[in-house]
């Protein structure tokens, strides 16, 4: 897609926001702000991975669990403290 002046951009963003069609199709007729609605919507974070971790913590924190390094067991206790 060819450079776009700040007119053009602006004029798009116009014809997007007066636009009553609240579909997502409707961004196809608006090739620069599909670009960036494909770029920038990412689903949010998730702290479901990091909150299993830390239950999981009461397990790994004791010393019979040989199979983590000293330097797993110092990062762990970094990241649930």
């Amino acid at each position: 897609m060819p450079s776009a002046s700040t007119e053009d951009v602006v004029d798009e963003v116009d014809r997007y926001l007066s636009n009553a069609d609240v579909t997502v199709n409707s961004l196809l007729n608006y090739p620069r702000l599909a670009t960036a609605f494909l770029k920038y919507n990412v689903p949010l974070p998730s702290s479901t991975a990091a909150e299993r971790l830390v239950a999981l913590g009461k397990y790994w924190s004791h010393s019979d669990v040989s199979c983590l390094t000293q330097c797993f067991r110092n990062l762990f206790s970094y990241i649930i403290s």
